[in-house]
């Protein structure tokens, strides 16, 4: 029985090891990454079940002893303690982005390799290059226009730019620490045959990386964060939560909340990063002070590995061994890397660790024993295995669920492309009832009541039935835009969210407005330099005409961000209308001066400057492509205005501080959209 059990484990390695850096589903909205995280959680259970089948079967439990084990669960207790107290919501930890369940899923292989024996750790090396061969040719594939020509594959398949992890960098930093085992293998190979296998197979790996490097700046160069940017983060996430850090899979709330304004004035401004520039950061920032002691424990102890290996001169084959994990680490402290990476760096800290097993008998042998002293002598094996046994089936179940869940919402995706607004709310709803802490779930389905209620509301003559409805569905639509708040309250993203739903049904519901403002004010406060929401809140108090309070917030935008045209030219329109000629003037000037001469946004900023310069207070804003002024709000016709109820309001901070339960679809409710909806 544990020879078979040490065969499925060693399978199961190399399966899973293999694999991981090409599995793609497209059944899933994330198609390269969800698959990837549903794999390490199927290793991660099959490994706890032949685990619990080995020490009931054998009586004792295997320990293998190694290297780097202190620094491994150090990390492991980090994140998985971090996932646990500081992580909002939990499934962003566990499920997507899942950090929590990479390193954890990567420190059980690591242990499991440990314990398989010198010469299988040598053969995962292989396993690991092939592996990269097949990627290789995968990412050649796509480059050479192949995959384009096969009309039953998705279209995200067919881009040139395509490859398993879905980035060009994260491909890059794959194939540069798995290049060296082939570089390794062709300088120690003395059969021929082999020699050639490997020259063939190292040339096609260096194609890959070439490849994959060139993507990085063609058609346009990958942006990053900035390494000046994330370590702000890092400092400021320690300073807020020293010990533990601000949780796995919550790096994104952390850096719309700490990143400095002068972010602002590079490139890549309006975008929002889930990880640091580098990994390294990443984990400081998850995961406070116990993950930087994890990780300065792990450099010391490679530092002493390295230093002990290369003092011995009959070493040389393990000498070799240490150049993948080398520059994988090197690679690290430059660029943030995919999953497949983060587990690939444990696999090959087990590869290079020193190990030793150490036997603990749960069963001591008595040759006269009864039917009852047996039962009793397998009774600690027993007992051990029931923590991993609970484990399993926790891990086991919430893992269908939460794929079932994404599959549906998958559906809901492909539904909606298919402008089927009833299958569309249908595929939502089942995927909530399936896993209900999900925040992008509750804003798809917020997004959906919203779309089908301002469909609605379009009607002539609203019979008593069809305002029923309208009201359901505005209802609904707030409910779980408020769910999504209540899952991650920290999330600006969620705050704006329920801030647009509220702004878009200002016309047929009473109080919405000072709703939205509200959630609005909420939003800035966990994401204090973004111009943009700034001028979503300016946006509504000049809709209400309050242009005192829509000047503040948008000269607000302005410093945050001087060389944004648009908020500018915001500020002008609301200094316009509040009579202050001049410094509407003044602003339209500047708007003048960020614009391309030849563009339609200059056009639309000179007529209002000479109309403004005519002392012409009544001249009509125009729209174009980047310059959109504050909008004002329709009102609704009486048969179309609802009166919110109480709770229909944003959340309070003592209400979000008091557990509640999670929104869940009306099941009563029928939407029928018109046609096209």
């Amino acid at each position: 029985m544990e020879k078979a059990i040490n065969k499925a484990e060693k399978v199961l390695l190399s399966a899973t090891i293999f694999l991981l850096p090409l599995v793609v589903l497209w059944s899933f909205p994330n198609p390269l990454v969800t698959p990837k995280i549903i794999l390490i959680g199927i290793f991660f259970i099959t490994f706890l079940a032949l685990k619990i089948v080995k020490i009931i079967s054998s009586g004792k439990l295997q320990v293998p002893v190694s290297t780097y084990d202190f620094p491994v669960l150090l990390m492991g207790i980090a994140f998985l303690a971090s996932a646990i107290l500081k992580t909002p919501n939990k499934m962003e930890a566990f499920f997507i982005p899942g950090d929590a369940t990479v390193i954890i899923g990567a420190i059980a292989a690591y242990f499991l390799i440990n314990g398989a024996g010198k010469t299988f750790k040598r053969s995962l090396l292989d396993i690991i290059f092939i592996s990269g061969v097949t990627f290789s040719v995968v990412t050649l594939l796509s480059f050479s226009g192949i995959f384009s020509k096969i009309p039953q594959l998705p279209a995200f398949i067919k881009d040139p730019l395509f490859n398993p992890t879905g980035s060009a960098i994260a491909a890059s930093i794959l194939l540069v620490s798995i290049l060296p085992i082939g570089v390794i293998n062709l300088l120690g190979k003395r059969d021929v045959a082999k020699k050639f296998f490997y020259a063939v197979s190292t040339t096609i790996v260096a194609f890959g990386l070439a490849v994959s490097i060139f993507h990085n700046f063609s058609p346009a160069p990958t942006l990053f964060p900035g390494f000046k940017t994330t370590w702000f983060v890092a400092i400021d996430s320690l300073k807020e939560s020293p010990l533990l850090g601000m949780g796995p899979g919550n790096y994104l709330t952390a850096f719309n909340k700490f990143r400095p304004i002068s972010f602002n004035q590079t490139a890549s401004w309006n975008l929002r990063f889930g990880n640091a520039q580098n990994f390294y950061l990443t984990v400081i920032t998850e995961t406070g002070f116990v993950g930087v002691a994890a990780l300065i424990l792990l450099f010391t102890l490679l530092y002493k590995s390295v230093k002990s290996l290369f003092a011995d001169t009959t070493s040389n084959s393990e000498k070799v061994l240490i150049a993948p994990l080398a520059v994988l680490m090197l690679v690290f402290f430059a660029f943030s890397p995919s999953i497949s990476a983060i587990f690939l760096l444990f696999v090959l800290l087990a590869i290079n660790a020193q190990t030793r097993i150490a036997n603990v008998n749960l069963s001591p042998s008595n040759e006269n024993q009864t039917s009852t002293s047996k039962i009793a002598t397998i009774l600690p094996a027993v007992v051990i295995s029931v923590p991993l046994i609970a484990m399993a089936v926790f891990v086991g179940i919430y893992t269908v669920k939460a794929t079932l869940a994404e599959y549906d919402f998958s559906q809901a995706i492909a539904d909606l492309n298919k402008n089927d607004a009833v299958s569309t709310y249908n595929s939502v709803k089942d995927a909530i009832a399936l896993n209900p802490y999900v925040d992008r779930y509750h804003i798809g389905f917020a997004q959906v009541n919203l779309a089908i209620a301002q469909n609605l509301a379009q009607k002539q003559d609203l019979s008593d039935d069809d305002k029923n409805t309208l009201a359901q569905l505005i209802q609904q639509a707030i409910s779980e835009a408020k769910a999504a708040v209540y899952l991650n309250d920290q999330r600006a993203g969620n705050w704006e969210t329920l801030a647009a739903v509220y702004r878009s049904v200002v016309p047929f519901a009473q109080n919405s407005s000072d709703f939205a403002i509200q959630s609005y004010n909420a939003a800035i406060t966990y994401d204090p330099i973004n111009p943009n929401t700034r001028i979503s809140l300016g946006g509504i108090y000049y809709a209400l005409g309050d242009y005192e309070s829509a000047i503040e917030v948008f000269k607000y935008a302005a410093m945050a961000k001087p060389d944004l045209a648009n908020a500018h030219y915001n500020l002008a329109i609301a200094y316009r209308e509040n009579g202050k000629i001049d410094n509407a003037i003044s602003e339209m000037t500047a708007v003048l001066s960020l614009v391309d001469k030849d563009s339609q946004d200059y056009q639309t900023a000179k007529a209002e400057l000479d109309n403004l310069e005519k002392n012409k207070p009544q001249a009509t804003s125009q729209t174009s492509d980047n310059l959109t002024p504050p909008t004002t709000v329709e009102n609704g016709t009486n048969q179309t205005q609802i009166q919110l109820p109480e709770e229909a309001a944003p959340p309070t901070p003592e209400e979000i501080a008091t557990p509640q339960p999670t929104a869940t679809p009306t099941p009563t409710l029928t939407p029928t959209p018109t046609p096209g909806s």
